[in-house]
């Protein structure tokens, strides 16, 4: 797994800061700003990432960080709103800043200036900059071209974000909007926008984040991602083991329209505060009555009720247990942030 830390620079420094991973089912979301640039940092080695891929679907950016590119891990959103006053940046192995610029070498590939649905890899440019924060006056004609040719992916496998055929790009969507229902057959990433919506997707891992309004959303079989929001009128992640993704920072609290989900996820940068009974677990999971909670040191929980075991069934997560129902609590999360009552 690839964490690749994401800074925001505007003309004084560091404003915002988020972590997104190559692991399997998770997407960061990031709001996009005005006259900044946008650091990416693999952990492991402190540089930059060697390679992106990037597509735009509306007025956002997805990038993806894995050779094979079959998801996004990371969507910076409004991106194109802005995209004469943004750019990706990175360092390079000799230390110094550069911005991300296309492998094919065409203008029109550059990341500000791709068009709706187009696909492109992005590499670091030659020319290297004094500083990682915003500074203004750049522009695309001033970015030196890459001194490499296009990076082999041995046979190409990127099944869901290229076609490899006279070049052309493929049309498959990775995020799809959607204004009144989406049905499909394979993973694939819904983003719904502030209206009313229903959701609907079939088979596949699929992402879904309906955004505003009241949402009714059916994730239908394999093991799929659904943004939580409290305003939604349905949450049914269907068959298969499926996550609940937490993203609000504070008190959380569950509505009634939750069924059929198998983990709670609080893995984020936002602190978030969860009191859960055994009633609320038998209500929102499937006929196993297990829950899985996964989180990080600044989130509390609160389990009503319920009582812990002496040992687990699931290496890295404790085992508590109430009335039929079964809750495993990440050991990332503090035990001094756990309480029983």
């Amino acid at each position: 797994m690839k964490t690749v830390v994401v800074k925001v620079f505007n003309k004084k420094g560091v404003v915002e800061e988020v972590v997104a991973t190559t692991k399997s089912g998770e997407l960061t979301l990031l709001q996009a700003r005005e006259n900044v640039n946008y650091e990416l940092v693999d952990e492991q080695t402190g540089k930059a990432p060697d390679h992106i891929l990037t597509k735009r679907v509306k007025d956002n950016l997805l990038i993806s960080f894995e050779k094979e590119g079959k998801k996004a891990e990371l969507v910076i959103e409004n991106f194109y709103q802005f995209s004469d006053k943004e750019a990706l940046i990175g360092v390079a192995e000799n230390g110094s800043y550069h911005y991300y610029i296309p492998d094919t070498g065409e203008v029109s590939d550059y990341v500000g200036n791709l068009k709706a649905g187009e696909i492109e890899g992005q590499a670091l440019g030659k020319e290297s900059l004094d500083s990682p924060q915003w500074s203004g006056g750049w522009s695309m004609s001033d970015l030196s071209l890459p001194e490499m040719s296009m990076p082999s992916f041995g046979n190409m496998g990127i099944v869901k974000w290229l076609a490899i055929g006279a070049g052309i790009i493929a049309s498959v969507p990775l995020i799809r909007y959607i204004k009144d229902k989406v049905s499909d057959k394979d993973d694939d990433n819904v983003i719904g926008d502030d209206s009313a919506e229903t959701i609907s997707t079939g088979k596949g891992d699929d992402f879904i984040d309906g955004k505003g309004g009241s949402d009714s959303i059916d994730a239908g079989k394999d093991d799929d991602t659904i943004v939580y929001d409290v305003k939604d009128s349905k949450i049914d992640g269907g068959a298969d083991f499926d996550t609940l993704k937490f993203i609000d920072t504070g008190v959380i609290n569950l509505n009634n329209a939750i069924k059929n989900i198998e983990k709670f996820d609080f893995t984020d940068k936002a602190s978030q505060e969860l009191k859960i009974s055994a009633s609320d677990v038998l209500a929102v999971t499937d006929s196993d009555n297990e829950l899985f909670i996964a989180g990080d040191k600044t989130d509390k929980l609160t389990l009503e009720g319920f009582a812990k075991a002496d040992s687990s069934d699931h290496t890295g997560y404790d085992m508590y247990t109430a009335s039929g129902a079964t809750v495993y609590v990440d050991d990332d999360i503090l035990a001094t942030n756990i309480h029983l009552i």
